[in-house]
């Protein structure tokens, strides 16, 4: 069996007790390994609510150091932190609490002691990550979808979501857009706007969209 995997199953049956205690070693390790989606998936859908409650320690620290990894400076740890906080968010989101946005806040936050700290450093720590130029356009995509599950996995109807309040006190509209006209043509790489300045038409200010605008975001047809 896989090492993530078997990791995994350790924090959801209990016998992988102490994650808080763990060295950093063992950190930088688990986020090298490629994050199984769906062994994630059946383990939390496997557990009752009443099984997440009581492994709320381990699955709060699990995500406080996927958090953390964010702006990792190995790129692939901070896109495998991305990975699992998207399944853990969205799985620990549909499991059959009375209140969604409670079971998540208990299980993944820390309970309301703490949920405030997590959930402004982890948006933070996404947000940055989606507006900087000069990661990969994939994975500055990831931390947007990161944060669109924390607005949309709990209930369909974002007005019964508590976690968006979160949103209100951290501005993502620009770091989202920046994503969003990111140049398609290196999603290897991403170009930074303080040197090439066609990497992206956020770079030219409100003077770089509509009609008549430079195409710093389109691929230029050659000469």
């Amino acid at each position: 069996k896989e090492k993530f995997a078997s990791i995994m199953e350790g924090v959801f049956d209990g016998t992988l007790a102490g994650l808080a205690r763990k060295p950093a070693e063992f950190w930088d390790e688990l986020f090298l390994l490629g994050c199984n989606a769906r062994a994630l998936t059946e383990l939390v859908a496997s557990s009752t609510p009443d099984t997440l409650h009581r492994r709320r320690e381990e699955i709060t620290t699990l995500c406080q150091r996927a958090s953390e990894r964010i702006d990792d400076g190995a790129l692939l740890r901070r896109s495998r932190a991305l990975e699992l906080l998207c399944v853990l968010l969205l799985q620990i989101a549909r499991a059959p609490f009375p209140e969604r946005s409670l079971g998540v806040i208990d299980t993944c936050a820390g309970g309301q002691e703490s949920c405030d700290a997590f959930f402004a450093d982890l948006i933070s720590r996404c947000a940055a990550c989606a507006a900087n130029h000069d990661l990969p356009v994939a994975l500055r995509r990831l931390a947007v979808r990161c944060m669109l599950t924390v607005v949309c996995a709990v209930d369909d109807n974002i007005n019964r979501n508590a976690l968006v309040r979160y949103f209100m006190t951290d501005d993502v509209y620009e770091p989202v857009m920046k994503v969003l006209i990111a140049p398609v043509d290196v999603p290897g790489g991403g170009v930074s706007s303080e040197t090439h300045e066609d990497a992206t038409a956020l770079a030219h200010g409100a003077s770089g969209f509509g009609p008549g605008a430079r195409e710093g975001d389109r691929k230029r047809p050659e000469a």
